[in-house]
């Protein structure tokens, strides 16, 4: 009931309205005290909520984007504040990533598979790629082998 009907921008107001009730002096009546806390409360949920998801990404949003998409198909995410293609494959789902620090690279996904980030980050081919490290051109038998598998899965 403390999220019904509130935007992003609602919730960070009552956050922001329940951090200057708490630095406040006390009130004095009943009446305000009894505001007070319930304006308290209420952020402090708010607050632990939007510390929970400030990925962007929920539990709930993910398995929509699971259920939403058939492999081989694209979508549009916002999340953390821009935009960026979205691939099913198979039974996972990629972020096309667009960090500065792999600007070299043709392609770059990241593979969602949970809310609070961490996911393995894998090449143009869908190979994993690590950060830093010389850039991994897959053997033949790798190549082979990939397709193989993207062939099952359709």
């Amino acid at each position: 009931a403390v999220l019904s009907g509130r935007g992003y921008n609602q919730l960070v107001e009552a956050v922001a309205a329940m951090h200057a009730a708490t630095a406040a002096p006390p009130p004095e009546s009943e009446v305000e005290r009894t505001e007070r806390d319930r304006i308290v409360a209420t952020g402090t949920v708010l607050e632990a909520f939007l510390a929970s998801t400030a990925g962007q990404l929920t539990r709930a949003g993910l398995r929509a984007l699971h259920e939403g998409l058939r492999p081989g198909e694209t979508a549009v995410l916002f999340r953390n504040n821009h935009f960026s293609a979205v691939l099913r494959r198979g039974d996972a789902l990629f972020a096309l990533v667009t960090d500065v620090g792999l600007a070299d690279r043709p392609a770059a996904w990241e593979r969602l598979c949970s809310v609070g980030g961490g996911d393995v980050l894998v090449d143009e081919r869908f190979f994993p790629l690590q950060r830093g490290a010389a850039r991994h051109e897959p053997t033949v038998a790798e190549v082979e082998a990939e397709f193989a598998r993207l062939k099952r899965v359709g």
